[in-house]
Formats: C-alpha cells, sequence, structure tokens
C-alpha cells in the first residue's frame, strides 16, 4: 500500500495468519491445510506476493522475518539452472514473479541472482508460440493459457524490476495469447481447443 498507510484489519487478519501457517523452513506446506500435495513453491510464492502487495517486504513492514525466511527458503532451494523444485509449472511462474517482485521493491542486490535465474530458466524453455502447460514448454497448440499466464506475469514482473528479459520473451507471449483469442475477445484455456473461451481464461487474458 501507499508509505504511511496502515493495513486494513481483514488483510491484517489474513497476514496473520498466513505468518502462523509459515513453516519453521520458511516455505508454506498445501497439504497441512487440505491440499492435495505440498506444493510448496507455489504456496511460498503466492504467500510472498500477498505480503508484497501490502508493501511488506524483508527490509521494511510489521512481517520482515516472515517475507525473509520465504526468500531465503526459496534462494536455498533454487537448482543451479535457475529453476524451483516445483511440482507444477505454475509454481514456477508464481515463485518467479514474487522473488522479482521482491527484488524490484527492494533493490537487494543479493535477491537478483535469483530473481534473474528463475526467470532467465523460464525465457530459456519459452517456445517461439509461448505455450507452457503443467511440465513445462509443450508442442504448438496445446498451451495453456492457466499456466502460460503465470510465465508471462513473471516475465513482466521481472522487466519491470530491471531484470534482464529479452524482447522475444515479450514477442513469444504475445503470439500465444493471440492465439488463444476467440469470438468477441474471449480467451480459450487450451490454445488448441476450437470453443468458444471461458470468462475465467478471458479476465487472465486481458490481465496479460
Amino acid at each position: 500500500g501507499p508509505p504511511g498507510k496502515a493495513i486494513v484489519p481483514p488483510l491484517m487478519a489474513a497476514l496473520l495468519w498466513l505468518e502462523h501457517a509459515q513453516e519453521k523452513d520458511g516455505s508454506w506446506n498445501a497439504k497441512r491445510w487440505d491440499g492435495s500435495s505440498e506444493f510448496r513453491v507455489g504456496m511460498t510464492g503466492l504467500a510472498l506476493l500477498a505480503y508484497e502487495g501490502a508493501g511488506c517486504t524483508h527490509r521494511k513492514g510489521r512481517f520482515q522475518s516472515v517475507v525473509a525466511k520465504a526468500l531465503d527458503w526459496l534462494r536455498k532451494s533454487q537448482r543451479e539452472n535457475g529453476s524451483f523444485p516445483f511440482e507444477t509449472f505454475y509454481e514456477q511462474g508464481i515463485a518467479t514473479m514474487a522473488v522479482a517482485e521482491a527484488y524490484g521493491m527492494t533493490d537487494d542486490e543479493k535477491l537478483r541472482p535469483m530473481a534473474q535465474g528463475a526467470v532467465s530458466y523460464i525465457v530459456k524453455l519459452q517456445p517461439e508460440h509461448g505455450g507452457f502447460r503443467y511440465s513445462g514448454p509443450v508442442e504448438r497448440g496445446q498451451g495453456d493459457l492457466s499456466v502460460t499466464g503465470w510465465q508471462i506475469m513473471a516475465i513482466k514482473s521481472a522487466k519491470l524490476a530491471g531484470l534482464d528479459v529479452p524482447d522475444q520473451a515479450f514477442a513469444h507471449s504475445h503470439e500465444f495469447l493471440k492465439n488463444s483469442w476467440r469470438d468477441y475477445g474471449a480467451s480459450a484455456y487450451l490454445v488448441g481447443d476450437a470453443g468458444p473461451g471461458s470468462l475465467s481464461m478471458t479476465s487472465v487474458g486481458l490481465l496479460c
């Protein structure tokens, strides 16, 4: 939020709950809260985005230690190729967006290698048609706007944060979004699906 503006009570309650739910190692585990699997990378990224959206970083705000522990867990978990140990490719995009936002909000050079490595991994895998699914890049016509949308948002966050993102990443993303358009501006879940599109996927396409 704006500097000096207090966090409203409902949001504070949610952030306090996330603090309570954080694992000792700094991650969040969906399985502990009735999830079908742990999805630690994705859950940690989503929690970080919630704190960042409220203006909290590892350098300022009521939840500095919570954010710092989460970023440290992601840093320690990241592989040499820039990927995080995701269960689905959703999580790579989510975590990449979170660490890019953290770097962009603080200009902390200690975060730059992690954020740069994460987005570079996505860009390296991104096919010319731009599409991803649960396991990563796919053949033309098989791209999923739900998964790909997170990768596009991560790429944009990285660019805004001042990280090195090649123009081709945006060109490939634009190609994917163009191919997902349907009648009256709707967007389809799968690029190869000839259906009319859906409201949920249209909202993702519009945001991207």
